[in-house]
């Protein structure tokens, strides 16, 4: 959970080539300073920044994404130097956009998977909520080919969600899963003293923003219903 699939960074490459392999050094050097302003301007209105302000060197930061332009992006992760782990989500909303389409799924379902920052508690996905549904109109048909054959007549299938408290919209929270065992391990997760949650609902299979192997995962947001807690 601690990196991001270095694909992430290769991948952003091939919408941003380097002034050495294309020649336009100058548009390309202008680009990278706006990148570069984009990404100091969202670190310092992180919330969290004065708190992890020594964690977080902004030069650091610019130097790593220069690196990553004049290499190419090749064979680097970012969150090995230069990008902490504390601004991993305002990272990914400036990349994003420049993700090739054909990517932009791939790419995204990783960094759910990977975002550091979320072992952290310092991030959530409610940071980049419109990214994860504008994801949706990207998802190959073949990823959620897993769920159609739990789906029944009317097109819904059943998701868990564990969690070792009450949630109060629950149906905003990204993460289900088809595996109540799974739901049910989240539930007695890290240490809690008292018992979780489990909620149970329905969702439209086309409603799902995607699925994952790793915990069974679908990946929804505000599209479950029929939303049933239980304590555990």
């Amino acid at each position: 959970m601690g990196f991001v699939s270095k694909n992430f960074v290769i991948v952003l490459a091939m919408n941003n080539k380097c002034a050495a392999m294309n020649g336009g050094t100058e548009k390309n050097m202008n680009q990278l300073d706006s990148i570069m302003k984009d990404i100091e301007h969202a670190i310092r209105r992180n919330k969290y920044y004065e708190s992890f302000k020594n964690y977080v060197n902004i030069d650091d930061c610019k130097k790593m994404v220069e690196h990553l332009f004049n290499t190419n992006f090749e064979d680097y992760c970012p969150w090995t130097s230069g990008f902490h782990q504390i601004i991993a989500s305002d990272v990914f909303k400036i990349l994003y956009p420049m993700i090739p389409e054909d990517k932009k799924f791939s790419v995204t379902m990783d960094y759910h998977l990977c975002n550091p920052a979320k072992a952290l508690g310092v991030s959530s996905f409610k940071d980049i909520i419109d990214i994860m549904v504008d994801v949706k109109k990207y998802r190959p048909d073949e990823n959620i080919e897993p769920l159609r054959e739990l789906v029944s007549i009317d097109n819904t299938l059943t998701v868990f969600r564990g969690s070792t408290r009450k949630e109060k919209n629950p149906e905003k929270s990204l993460s289900w899963t088809i595996k109540k065992s799974v739901a049910i391990s989240f539930a007695t997760d890290f240490h809690n003293q008292n018992n979780g949650y489990i909620y149970t609902a329905a969702i439209n299979i086309d409603d799902v923003i995607g699925y994952c192997d790793v915990e069974f995962q679908v990946i929804q947001y505000d599209s479950v219903v029929d939303i049933k807690g239980q304590k555990l």
